[in-house]
């Protein structure tokens, strides 16, 4: 009776693991093959991260800060200044370019006002290692000049012939009424002697916006 017994269960769970064999087989492969894509998905991405890395590495110009546009301006008032004496100037003792000149944004147009600044000068003099700075200063309302309130230009010019060089600048989102006030200076970057500057003109712009 005891070995009839015994040989029943075996039988019974002998039967179970043949029963179930097959779905435990197909369990594990199913795993298998999860874990299998799961990796390679996981390499796909890093391989996407490193090549989109890569790109940025060699195209920086693609990821820089957009610039600032300003369109459909319409010109409203132009002030032009020229001077043709001989200015002399240092990183501490700035020297005035031109007569201050001054803007006023129409307080009846809601969309405000833009300022264009372009200044032309002929500097001469520059001592060794020094870089002559443009200096624009616009008093008034509204964020500061762009691209930036010192703009570099000279610094190879030790004779007293001298070379042209231009810069300009624009301030944007004046509000209505704003009076602004435009002053032009220039100095060294270094305590290093002087420069001098002598022909120069200046172009002011005021545009609606």
């Amino acid at each position: 009776m005891g070995t009839e017994h015994f040989m029943t269960t075996v039988r019974k769970q002998l039967i179970t693991y043949l029963l179930t064999a097959p779905f435990l087989i197909g369990s594990l492969s199913a795993f298998a093959q999860q874990e299998v894509l799961h990796g390679v998905n996981v390499q796909d991405e890093q391989n996407v991260q490193s090549e989109q890395r890569d790109t940025a590495e060699l195209n920086p110009e693609e990821n820089a800060t957009t610039p600032f546009v300003s369109q459909n301006l319409t010109l409203f008032q132009t002030t032009i200044r020229t001077a043709g004496d001989t200015i002399r100037f240092s990183q501490t003792q700035k020297a005035a370019a031109f007569m201050p000149t001054t803007m006023v944004c129409p307080a009846t147009h809601a969309a405000g006002c833009t300022i264009k600044v372009e200044v032309s000068a002929n500097t001469a003099l520059v001592p060794t290692d020094n870089i002559v700075l443009y200096d624009l200063v616009i008093n008034g309302s509204g964020p500061p000049v762009d691209p930036n309130e010192f703009i570099p230009t000279d610094s190879v010019d030790q004779n007293d012939v001298g070379t042209m060089h231009t810069a300009e600048w624009v301030k944007r989102t004046i509000p209505p009424g704003a009076s602004e006030v435009v002053n032009v200076n220039f100095l060294l970057n270094t305590n290093m002697g002087s420069a001098a500057a002598t022909f120069r003109t200046e172009t002011v712009q005021l545009f609606l916006n």
